[in-house]
């Protein structure tokens, strides 16, 4: 019990780091210098980023912002810009903009004082162009260009229920809350399972995990490389796990990223400690390969999948396996039906413990 102790003080140690790591980067407004605004562009995604203007090209517009510091907007994600800086409406005119978006009345030396705008091209009609004209930006929406951001929070609750031959009943929870920032995020994530046959356990699982990602360079087609760092917590009736807790760091590396669906491939590697009720104890060194997706379908639905593999570094042809994949259909912007699959394998089991473990999930889902 003593070593179980210190194990779990040990997991609650690396998330308050890792919490105070995400936290370093927010500034309070009340105690940043004042940066003078002398323009104003709004965003694709609904946001909008007013500042001091350091730089306008016809590849990048770049800013300084009170919350995010510089920032640098591609003109494919502005919809408009705004200012009643003579110098910056005369950049704004003179640099050539994309076929997409055109400097509406601009002329070669405007007079001081008129706002210049970047608005859709004239190709479209005026009725299409205002119904692709985001809405405007709210205080929240502002902040995610800086450090500061909500949470999220997504949760799924399962039960199956049968009578006859066997009387037994399944439960299960599964939640994660996520915290996004300009350049990096926060989530924690777990999964609780009980089961009972007869009146007596067959099933008692609990994982929980919690991870730290960082982008290196976000200005990248995809998003860029990030760096991460994770920890985990387990314990298994099934397999006899008193419990396992995992440290892992790697490169998250994105392969496609759009509007409909994303996809990345993470490289790392870690420490294993593992204590299981038959008295074996170990501790490995471990790698991890996972890949994870999701895609966009039937206009709201969400289909996600994610492999993970933790190969020994001692014996490469041990390992551990565990694939989960779910389907999310909304019912509101809250509530959404989930369908669900887990199947958990590992090569070097207890005694008399199956390598597999394959569970369906389905339930209510919860987003707010």
């Amino acid at each position: 019990m003593t070593k179980q102790r210190l194990l779990l003080l040990a997991f609650f140690v690396l998330f308050v780091t890792i919490h105070v790591r995400a936290q370093s980067g927010r500034v309070s407004a009340d105690k940043l210098p004042p940066v003078p605004t002398n323009i104003t562009c709004s965003l694709v995604n609904g946001d909008r980023v007013s500042g001091r203007a350091l730089s306008i090209s016809s590849s990048a517009v770049a800013i300084e912002t009170i919350f995010a510091g510089p920032v640098t907007l591609r003109p494919a994600a502005i919809v408009s810009c705004a200012t009643q800086d003579g110098e910056v409406q005369a950049q704004l005119a003179i640099y050539q903009i994309p076929a997409n978006v055109t400097v509406a009345a601009a002329a070669p030396s405007p007079a001081a004082g008129t706002p210049v705008n970047i608005t859709p091209a004239p190709s479209a009609t005026r009725g299409e162009a205002a119904k692709s004209a985001p809405p405007p930006a709210t205080a929240r929406q502002t902040q995610s260009n800086g450090h500061e951001s909500d949470w999220k929070r997504a949760f799924a609750f399962n039960y199956s229920l049968a009578r006859g031959n066997s009387n037994s009943s399944d439960f299960n929870i599964t939640g994660g809350i996520t915290r996004k920032m300009r350049d990096s995020s926060l989530r924690l994530s777990g999964l609780l399972r009980r089961g009972a046959r007869d009146g007596n356990d067959f099933a008692n699982l609990f994982t929980a995990t919690v991870r730290y990602e960082h982008k290196i360079d976000g200005d990248q087609p995809l998003g860029g490389l990030s760096y991460f760092s994770e920890a985990g917590y387990e314990q298994d009736q099934l397999k006899k796990l008193d419990h396992r807790l995992v440290f892992n760091g790697g490169m998250t590396v994105p392969l496609i990223k759009d509007k409909t669906k994303e996809m990345s491939f993470d490289l790392g590697s870690g420490l294993t400690r593992e204590m299981f009720s038959t008295g074996v104890e170990r501790t490995l060194g471990t790698g991890l390969l996972r890949f994870t997706s999701e895609q966009t379908i039937f206009t709201r639905a969400r289909f996600k999948q994610q492999v993970s593999v933790f190969p020994e570094f001692s014996d490469v042809s041990r390992y551990r396996m565990q694939a989960d994949v779910s389907f999310l259909a909304p019912i509101n912007k809250v509530f959404s039906i989930r369908l669900g699959a887990l199947n958990r394998y590992d090569s070097r089991p207890q005694d008399n413990v199956k390598r597999n473990d394959f569970s369906l999930l389905s339930g209510l889902g919860i987003e707010f």
